[in-house]
């Protein structure tokens, strides 16, 4: 479905390499951030999510989080930290880097015992590996045998032609410190009916051995889960809640993963405007620069904003800047602002500023953190140029609800829906 698609166009952008680029930078200051929401107070259903914490970062404005997996009903498990957080794509996906040697999880198999594996397609890159089954621990929150994939397993078989050959296709998407991608977004399942009814681009294979996949078409019902709809009450959606940073970014900030919308006291939509997307590939309207995009979106996993330059109103940054190439590098700091429609008929004006990422990269570069980075979409298909991508820094300073397809929350607006 369309959904898969604009997933996997965009993620990659939070892999943009960055090594020892950092924040600060000159022109007007950008518009006041929205005040920086409350944490939630310590329970079963928040854990802890960071940008930037703990390390020299690699990349910027990638939000991680922890997981612990265990085989299924047992207690041998394994933690596993620095997970991108991404609300654009739906599933777990853990590098095989990441678990120790002598940790096994049970292959997902068909009825003939052959594995199952996946090729998932980034601009980044793919991850490729094999299905299987394990018990996921977050908080107090329990996924019982959800089915993940684990990405480059070397015992596994190498990537079939179809998916190396890809032209999303440039190597495994998780390396570098990157152990994994929690896709927690609008969608119960990874593909949906595009690869239940066809395998022109094909998701899911069926492997006889460990040199020999065969594409396949895979029901809805045995794809890929969010598992957030697999924990027993906090299932229908979830809330990120970051703190808001200066102009000139910030080293880290940490924050709250939050599980279920009106499930506990920690969770309601409280004063949040509750704005419906489209139930087909959970993208809405928005208006920029006296123009419509409808295929817009919002994305944990892309680490900028990723705006439609028309004319090229915006200049862009040296080709000699390789850290901020293909980025935007306006004289001054940019004051825009979007408007998101939801289906429901309600709309929300999203106020943004555009800063000189050379700039901002070049004065302190240990940052890790901007609000103000920004890409023009590409105009290699007519999807990337109908978007406006509200990626990380839109997250920056709010509490963004994200809204499960086909469960009930305390919002008489229905189910999926984008809540801020």
């Amino acid at each position: 479905m369309l959904n898969q698609m604009i997933l996997a166009v965009f993620l990659g952008l939070s892999m943009m390499s960055l090594a020892g680029c950092g924040g600060g930078g000159g022109g007007s200051a950008a518009p006041a951030p929205t005040s920086a929401p409350t944490p939630p107070a310590a329970a079963n259903n928040v854990v802890p999510i960071s940008i930037g914490a703990g390390a020299s970062p690699r990349y910027i404005n990638s939000l991680y989080v922890s997981v612990k997996i265990c085989a299924p009903g047992t207690q041998n498990c394994t933690s596993i930290d620095r997970v991108l957080l991404d609300t654009g794509s739906t599933g777990l996906r853990i590098a095989a880097s990441a678990l120790p040697a002598s940790f096994e999880l049970p292959n997902k198999v068909d009825a003939n015992n052959q594995r199952y594996a996946q090729c998932f397609q980034f601009v980044g890159g793919n991850t490729w590996g094999g299905l299987k089954t394990a018990d996921l621990y977050m908080g107090g929150e329990v996924a019982q045998k959800l089915d993940l994939q684990v990405v480059d397993d070397s015992s596994f078989a190498s990537q079939p032609a179809a998916c190396s050959n890809s032209s999303a296709s440039s190597g495994n998407f998780l390396s570098d410190g990157v152990n994994g991608i929690l896709g927690i977004s609008s969608a119960v399942s990874d593909c949906g009916v595009d690869c239940s009814g066809q395998v022109a681009n094909p998701v899911y294979y069926v492997c006889t051995n460990t040199q020999s996949c065969t594409s396949i078409t895979m029901p809805v019902a045995n794809q890929l889960k969010n598992p957030i709809t697999l924990f027993a009450n906090d299932n229908n959606g979830s809330a990120i809640t970051l703190p808001a940073v200066p102009v000139q970014g910030a080293v880290s900030v940490t924050g709250s993963l939050i599980f279920g919308i009106g499930t506990q006291n920690n969770n309601g939509l409280g004063n949040a405007t509750v704005l419906q997307v489209n139930p087909g590939d959970f993208t809405f309207r928005a208006d920029y620069n006296n123009a419509t995009y409808v295929d817009s979106y919002m994305d944990s996993g892309t680490n900028l904003y990723v705006i439609p330059n028309v004319n090229n109103t915006i200049p862009t940054c040296s080709d000699s800047d390789k850290k901020a190439k293909n980025l935007f590098c306006p004289t001054t700091s940019l004051d825009r602002s979007a408007t998101i429609f939801g289906q429901n008929n309600l709309s929300k004006v999203v106020p943004f500023s555009v800063g000189n990422a050379s700039s901002l990269f070049a004065q302190n570069p240990s940052f890790a953190v901007f609000n103000n980075i920004a890409t023009a979409s590409s105009k290699s298909t007519s999807l990337e140029t109908s978007s406006f991508v509200f990626g990380l820094p839109f997250f920056l300073g709010k509490t963004v609800f994200t809204a499960i397809e086909g469960k009930t929350t305390p919002s008489s607006t229905p189910t999926p829906y984008v809540a801020f």
